[in-house]
């Protein structure tokens, strides 16, 4: 996986990430954040700890595909010590990324993990999250939300329901 992208958009995105990603976990893999090439011009960005999972994209120039999970705390300290502008992310066959400041000999290496050991995270389609934001149910029914990172918010994108709203019930 190679791919530039801004500094800013990518720290943004990381800070969030972090804070769902597990540091003391059974599981190594909860503790990293699953990058992933997401279309021509977009990287995703996913953590999860089983219970609560979090998904963001941003732009970015891609030069070639794949995915990879580093850790969540080890990527957020060295994107922040990254000088502003575009950051090239490069990933090996042996899920060793480096992080490289355009411009300049700062370089970072992280040792990841293949992206298809991370957990499946639930990404449900358009009409599940309309459905979602237009049904008024009581605040018993949420069990378990999953949330989507918006630019300014968290969303909630799937939620377990337990009851219905509005004559349309829910099946999870």
């Amino acid at each position: 996986m190679e791919l530039t992208v801004a500094k800013k958009d990518l720290l943004k995105l990381v800070t969030r990430m972090q804070g769902v990603a597990e540091r003391k976990s059974t599981m190594p893999v909860l503790s990293n954040v699953l990058l992933a090439v997401d279309g021509p011009g977009a990287l995703r960005l996913a953590a999860t700890d089983l219970y609560l999972a979090i998904s963001g994209r941003v732009n970015a120039e891609i030069s070639k595909g794949g995915t990879v999970a580093v850790p969540a705390k080890d990527l957020l300290e060295r994107v922040k010590m990254m000088p502003d502008g575009p950051v090239h992310i490069a990933t090996q066959e042996n899920s060793t990324t480096t992080l490289k400041a355009a411009g300049s000999a700062r370089r970072y290496t992280l040792r990841g993990m293949p992206g298809t050991t991370f957990p499946p995270c639930p990404f449900p389609g358009r009409a599940h999250r309309r459905s979602l934001s237009r049904s008024r149910c009581s605040r018993s029914s949420y069990r378990r939300p999953i949330f989507r990172s918006r630019r300014t918010r968290l969303v909630p994108i799937s939620t377990p329901l337990s009851s219905s709203g509005r004559g349309t019930s829910f099946g999870w």
